[in-house]
């Protein structure tokens, strides 16, 4: 289990340090969401795009302590299995972001 933040530190720095699958690292990131839905236009025509694609970036806070992984998506959302939070921070791992722009991106949630 990674208890520093060396990774985080590393990506900001603009260094690509190597992830592990299995060992998320604790940091603040942005994370990509897509949602896609039917495109229930009434005025659709033939041609048109069927489906609507959203994209959206949530702000991202892991960290471990002495009680475990821990991990915050947005304003809603908190996480403490491990292996659901590597799979966040695979997604998430090279958008590294600074305390100061996760707590902005917060804000203007």
């Amino acid at each position: 289990m990674s208890s520093n933040w060396s990774f985080w530190h590393a990506q900001l720095s603009g260094q690509e340090p190597q992830t592990t699958p299995g060992t998320p690292h604790q940091g603040y990131f942005m994370l990509r969401r897509r949602t896609t839905r039917e495109n229930d236009d009434p005025n659709r025509r033939p041609g048109d795009a069927r489906k609507k694609v959203t994209t959206t970036h949530l702000p991202v806070a892991i960290w471990s302590d002495d009680r475990g992984w821990h991990c915050r998506i947005g304003a809603d959302e908190y996480i403490t299995d491990v292996d659901v939070i590597d799979n966040i921070f695979s997604r998430c791992c090279r958008a590294a972001i600074t305390h100061d722009e996760y707590l902005i991106a917060l804000e203007k949630l």
